[in-house]
């Protein structure tokens, strides 16, 4: 038994389907595993070529994609296409080949091996589905977030403006009163339960400079969150020029006009 013998015989006991096809692009040889990937029997299977078994359009793909490469005798490897099985169900497979040549060198075709690969292709179909709409639902996860987390900075600015503005001021006029030593212990207790109460950062803007405006409140924020102009202006539904007055005013009231100071750096400072 010579060595090609021997490889045939190898090739006959695998799930693949190992063909031959000549300079022409038709079968000469085709092992029985056809009849389970493509339902026919080898003899009908030869003396036609692979775009036979094809969709008008993907023969017509396939062929001017492989014809090249048989012209320059070059070998390929895990070629993807999609076959049709004599039932008429599409059949999605893999080949590779190689070019053959007679004892005189003479190239007289390709030989190779197909397999079917369907349910590998649905298996990475599904997945793909999947990964999409974990994406999607990830997508959506972050915007409820993402909302939850404006409605939050909202909350958080509207508690800290109406303290600005109706509780503070109102706190430090009683402390300039006279007030007797348990009256003054009464404000220290209120006043220590506000700084509990309100985050570190936007306690130290609202109760050191009392005159912010909520809008101006919430344009520290972000300031001090990292985003641009741009990204504020976006955020506040509001154009650039509206941003830049506020942070006119802000670096006023901070009294950091006509300083180079770094605005999101001092605000940083005073968490």
């Amino acid at each position: 038994m010579d060595t090609e013998e021997r490889l045939r015989n190898v090739i006959e006991l695998t799930n693949d389907m190992a063909w031959e096809v000549d300079d022409h692009l038709k079968y000469t040889h085709c092992t029985e595993r056809v009849a389970e990937l493509l339902g026919y029997t080898p003899e009908e299977i030869l003396g036609k070529a692979p775009f036979d078994f094809m969709k008008p359009e993907e023969a017509k793909r396939a062929e001017a994609l492989i014809k090249p490469i048989m012209e320059a005798r070059q070998n390929y490897a895990f070629w993807e296409d999609t076959l049709l099985h004599k039932d008429g169900h599409d059949v999605m497979i893999e080949t590779s080949g190689n070019p053959i040549y007679n004892k005189a060198g003479k190239f007289t075709g390709y030989r190779g091996i197909l397999r079917d690969i369907s349910a590998r292709k649905r298996a990475e179909g599904e997945l793909q589905e999947k990964t999409i709409r974990l994406e999607e639902v990830n997508h959506a996860l972050k915007l409820l977030l993402k909302h939850r987390d404006e409605g939050k900075k909202e909350l958080e600015n509207k508690i800290l403006s109406n303290v600005s503005e109706l509780v503070l001021p109102y706190m430090a006029r009683l402390k300039e009163t006279s007030l007797d030593a348990y009256q003054r212990v009464y404000v220290e207790i209120m006043e220590n339960n506000l700084n509990d109460i309100l985050s570190p950062f936007l306690l130290k803007v609202t109760s050191k400079y009392l005159s912010f405006t909520p809008k101006e409140i919430q344009v520290a924020t972000l300031i001090k969150e990292g985003q641009t102009t741009k990204e504020i202006a976006r955020h506040m539904k509001v154009g650039k020029g509206a941003v830049d007055l506020h942070r006119h005013h802000i670096r006023n009231k901070l009294g950091l006009n006509n300083k180079k100071v770094n605005l999101r750096s001092y605000l940083t400072s005073l968490s």
